[in-house]
């Protein structure tokens, strides 16, 4: 079975994001503040990137080792959410 695309080029960092600049300087605002909210809506057509955020999001907030807004990718937390469990 092959792996989605979608699953193997998913951005690791909120500088990786393409376009939806809005959204990524609000939330890594909220991050550095320390000031995330208990719940975002995302919507939209598919491949805009919700899921995406979301994730990048939890890897924020979880991360052990974070510079800023940023997921350091390496540390248990991030590698945990970047595999899905």
């Amino acid at each position: 079975m092959a792996e989605a695309l979608y699953r193997k080029y998913r951005p690791s960092t909120f500088a990786d994001v393409t376009d939806q600049e809005h959204v990524k300087v609000t939330i890594q605002n909220q991050i550095v503040a320390n000031n995330v909210a208990h719940a975002y809506v995302f919507t939209g057509p598919r491949g805009v990137g919700k899921t995406t955020i979301a994730r990048l999001i939890a890897k924020a907030v979880n991360c052990l080792k974070r510079k800023k807004a940023e997921p350091c990718n390496a540390c248990d937390a991030c590698k945990a959410i970047t595999e899905g469990s």
